[in-house]
């Protein structure tokens, strides 16, 4: 059995899709929680029509937007003793896509190998219509490999990639801690759980399509993501190079995804409630960031995307 856990706010325009997808998975065992995050649009009622239809589909609803109520409702399903510890976890942001089989795949990768994790292919939709596939080749890498790259490995899991986690796993991991965070479930799962980690596998196959959206703001602002985004982007890159040549595609893949995760940290910082001494200040900060210069030579982004960069940055600067 693997659970699929999706957590939801304002996610009217996304969230079908993101359904579609689980649902649409073949020769998998699995059941669906959707959490709706005291959402002020429709998305609850796009939640509550889809279990109506489908008995895979749990609906939760939360009275307030917070992640110590999405992690205290993972900590009851852990508890759960119907699941067993060969049983399974997987994430599935409210604007994304797994991919036909993704299930499948994933599950035969964590019983095949015996891993802890496994680790799937992601595709990222650009702007223009087209993709790119961040992607490392079929592996399993025991716990006598980990120690030498895993500092590496926790950032490089972090901000994306399709993650599938044992409950045993999970079960070991303490996440009284993790409730004070202000970052995705899959975010804490990769800090605290890859601690009891014996093994993990990866798998080259694109499982998810991964959406970044313009203007779409999910997260709270918090000034630490932006150091976040510099530090993991290095993790990334020093990952691969740990295991092997990094193919260009895949570094070109890496830089985009930092473009992106500073686009969202202003998207965020614009839409939060902030003096404009400070929004002035990330702006700006963010113009100067040496690691966009490097992405802007490798013509990996669009005169679209730059554009509505720096149409934002602008904003927050007048």
């Amino acid at each position: 059995m693997t659970i699929v856990l999706t957590q939801a706010w304002n996610a009217e325009r996304t969230l079908p899709r993101t359904i579609e997808s689980v649902l649409a998975q073949e020769n998998a065992d699995f059941a669906y929680h959707i959490l709706d995050s005291a959402s002020t649009d429709d998305t609850r009622r796009i939640i509550l029509n889809a279990a109506a239809k489908d008995a895979r589909v749990f609906p939760v609803m939360c009275r307030e937007n917070k992640l110590q109520n999405y992690m205290s409702y993972i900590e009851r399903l852990l508890r759960d003793t119907s699941y067993g510890d060969r049983d399974t976890l997987t994430i599935v942001d409210a604007d994304d896509e797994l991919l036909p089989g993704a299930l499948e795949l994933m599950k035969e990768a964590v019983d095949g190998d015996h891993s802890d994790v496994v680790v799937g292919g992601v595709r990222f939709f650009k702007d223009d219509g087209t993709t790119d596939s961040l992607w490392i080749k079929d592996m399993h890498l025991p716990k006598s490999d980990l120690p030498g790259i895993f500092r590496y490995l926790r950032g490089f899991l972090c901000p994306s990639w399709e993650k599938l986690y044992t409950l045993g796993l999970l079960r070991k991991t303490d996440f009284t801690q993790a409730k004070a965070m202000r970052y995705s479930g899959d975010a804490v799962f990769v800090t605290e759980a890859f601690r009891h980690v014996k093994s993990v596998s990866f798998r080259s196959q694109p499982v998810i399509h991964y959406h970044h959206s313009a203007g779409q703001v999910t997260k709270k602002f918090d000034p630490l993501r932006y150091d976040a985004a510099e530090a993991v982007f290095c993790a990334m890159l020093r990952f691969l190079d740990e295991i092997g040549p990094v193919s260009f595609d895949n570094r070109m893949c890496l830089y985009r995804f930092y473009f992106k995760e500073i686009v969202s940290f202003l998207e965020t910082a614009d839409y939060a409630d902030l003096p404009k001494e400070e929004k002035r200040y990330w702006a700006n900060l963010a113009l100067m960031a040496p690691r966009l210069r490097e992405t802007l030579a490798c013509n990996e982004i669009t005169d679209g995307e730059w554009r509505y960069f720096h149409d934002l940055c602008n904003t927050m600067r007048a």
